[in-house]
C-alpha cells in the first residue's frame, strides 16, 4: 500500500495514482491528493479542491512520504528531463493544461490554451524530438474525436496554441515512443 485512505471511508479526501518511476536510483511514486472530483463543474468552478501532487520513495521494504512534489498539479506521467530540467504536463484544480518545468527553485508553469471550440483540452502528454523541439498531444474534451497538438521549440518553455488534426482520439491517454529507425509513434 502506498498510502492509507486520507479521509476515511466517508471523508472527502482521496488519492489518485499518478505514476511510478526511478530517479537517482530510488523507486519513486507520485499520487495526487484531492478533496473533490466534480467534473461537471469544469469551466464554472473548481473541480479538484486542494490539489497537490505528493511524492513517495520505496525504502527498507515500505513506501515513505517525501512531501509535496508539486502544488496544484494533476499529472498523467512522471516527470522527464528536458534540456537538463525536470518537466511534466499537468492540469490544475480547474483542469487547465500547462507545462511544468523545474530548472531551479521550483516549478514554473506555462499555460497550454486553445480558443473555443477547443478550449476544453485534457490528458496532456509530450515527447521531445530534435534539439529543443517538444510536441504536446492533448485530447479535445468536447469530444470531436480528434487529437490536438501544440509545439515548443525552446525545450517546453513556450508553446503554440493547440490545433485540430485528423488524428483520431478515443478519449483515452496517449503514450508516445520512438522506434529503432528513429520514427516516433
Amino acid at each position: 500500500m502506498l498510502a492509507a485512505d486520507p479521509g476515511g471511508p466517508d471523508g472527502p479526501q482521496r488519492w489518485i495514482a499518478r505514476g511510478i518511476y526511478v530517479v537517482d536510483g530510488k523507486l519513486t511514486a507520485l499520487a495526487a491528493l484531492i478533496e473533490s472530483a466534480d467534473y461537471g463543474k469544469r469551466g464554472r468552478e473548481e473541480v479538484w479542491r486542494k490539489l497537490r501532487l505528493m511524492r513517495f520513495e520505496w525504502s527498507n521494504g515500505a513506501w515513505g512520504s517525501r512531501g509535496v512534489f508539486a502544488e496544484n498539479c494533476m499529472n498523467n506521467f512522471p516527470p522527464e528531463r528536458l534540456n537538463g530540467a525536470l518537466a511534466m504536463a499537468c492540469r490544475d484544480n480547474n483542469m487547465n493544461v500547462w507545462m511544468a518545468i523545474d530548472d531551479g527553485p521550483g516549478w514554473r508553469h506555462t499555460p497550454i490554451a486553445s480558443a473555443p471550440p477547443f478550449d476544453k483540452i485534457d490528458e496532456p502528454m509530450f515527447y521531445a524530438t530534435r534539439e529543443g523541439e517538444v510536441h504536446m498531444i492533448v485530447r479535445d474534451n468536447t469530444r470531436s474525436g480528434e487529437l490536438l497538438p501544440a509545439i515548443s521549440r525552446d525545450h517546453g518553455r513556450t508553446w503554440t496554441a493547440p490545433v485540430r488534426t485528423d488524428y483520431p482520439d478515443e478519449t483515452s491517454k496517449n503514450l508516445p515512443g520512438r522506434l529503432s529507425n528513429g520514427w516516433f509513434y
